[in-house]
């Protein structure tokens, strides 16, 4: 996926399974995605149905029912994976002044996935990860999601 932007139909749960597993299949990991989308979009789904996924490939031990929307905490951890919502943060310098990402532990298999990304692409953080960009949208027909490989 190295710099290419690639479209996927995701308008079932199946569709989505089936673009869940292949993009498992080619992320390369240490990774961030900066996932974006409007209100409902399914960007929560997504990073519901891609842990799944990717936990159970890796054969880690994991519920389900855990992996939800960290919209009030701002964090959830499952595993290797980090799921950040950031809808409720209003500039870099809360962010800052908050210290949300000092406490990671990355590693090589590690995957963080930002909801609602504007204020935190900038961070040093990434600088060592793999770098994608995923976008959700409906149309009225169907819900697509782009992904963009913008590791450099």
């Amino acid at each position: 996926m190295t710099q290419q932007k690639t479209e996927f139909d995701v308008s079932t749960l199946d569709q989505l399974k089936k673009t869940c597993d292949a993009i498992i299949s080619v992320i390369k990991t240490p990774a961030v995605f900066f996932v974006e989308g409007d209100l409902g979009a399914g960007k929560t789904t997504f990073v519901k149905n891609f842990s799944v996924q990717y936990l159970a490939s890796k054969k880690m031990k994991f519920q389900e029912s855990q992996i939800h929307s960290p919209t009030y905490n701002l964090h959830n951890k499952y595993h290797v994976i980090d799921h950040f919502d950031l809808y409720r943060i209003e500039s870099a310098d809360e962010i800052s002044n908050s210290g949300l990402f000092e406490f990671l532990n990355i590693s090589d298999r590690s995957i963080v996935f930002i909801e609602w990304p504007q204020f935190a692409k900038g961070f040093s953080v990434w600088v060592d990860l793999n770098k994608y960009e995923l976008s959700i949208q409906n149309f009225a027909t169907k819900r697509v999601l782009n992904i963009k490989d913008i590791t450099i």
